[in-house]
């Protein structure tokens, strides 16, 4: 499963919005795991703001931890889920 999500995060930026979108189903099937996944987004973000020095990796770390907190607040799991895929592929495109 971590393998599958560092492959698809590390390329995110490279990708069509579509492919984006459809890393949920992929990525995110078990949601009981979704808050050990948005923690392991963060930290691949961290690596690459690490190396790149790049604030929209920063952005994208922010981004992770609201998505964390919409879900503990029981938002819509599929429509958090898919902003967050979206904006951070809109982030990683600037």
């Amino acid at each position: 499963m971590f393998v599958k999500v560092s492959k698809s995060f590390n390329n995110l930026e490279n990708i069509n919005i579509i492919d984006a979108i459809n890393l949920k189903e992929e990525i995110f099937s078990n949601k009981e795991e979704v808050q050990n996944i948005l923690e392991y987004i963060s930290l691949i973000f961290f690596e690459k703001l690490k190396e790149k020095n790049q604030r929209k990796y920063a952005e994208c770390i922010e981004l992770m931890e609201n998505t964390k907190e919409r879900l503990r607040k029981n938002n819509n799991f599929d429509m958090t889920i898919d902003r967050m895929l979206i904006t951070a592929w809109e982030i990683l495109q600037s």
